[in-house]
């Protein structure tokens, strides 16, 4: 499971960053084993940063929930199998073709 922190935008390097501990010896709060980091003032933030940006968006469903609902509606309306075989392929086709902007966890 996953963390979102409103409102942080992502720093540049570790220096910058809210969740760098800045006492020596100098880590990261965020990567277990404490990491310690050489130069964070002066140095980019390190590939092993387990931040990501996320984009500017809208609200965010369960895509997977949504299909399965939609399935239990089409089946309930009970429309016959090709117009509900255009129904489930039409929603597939739309929903699969919206921008990921969290990939799934857990599942």
């Amino acid at each position: 499971m996953s963390v979102l922190i409103k409102g942080m935008e992502m720093p540049e390097k570790c220096g910058s960053c809210d969740l760098f501990h800045v006492e020596l010896p100098m880590h990261c709060t965020v990567v277990k084993g404490h990491k310690t980091v050489g130069a964070p003032y002066g140095m980019p933030r390190p590939d092993w940063c387990p931040l990501v940006e996320i984009p500017v968006h809208g609200r965010l469903i369960d895509a997977d929930a949504l299909k399965e609902t939609l399935d239990y509606y089409i089946c309930e309306a009970n429309w016959g199998d090709e117009v509900n075989k255009a129904l489930r392929w039409v929603k597939d086709e739309f929903i699969n073709s919206e921008n990921t902007i969290i990939e799934a966890e857990g599942r």
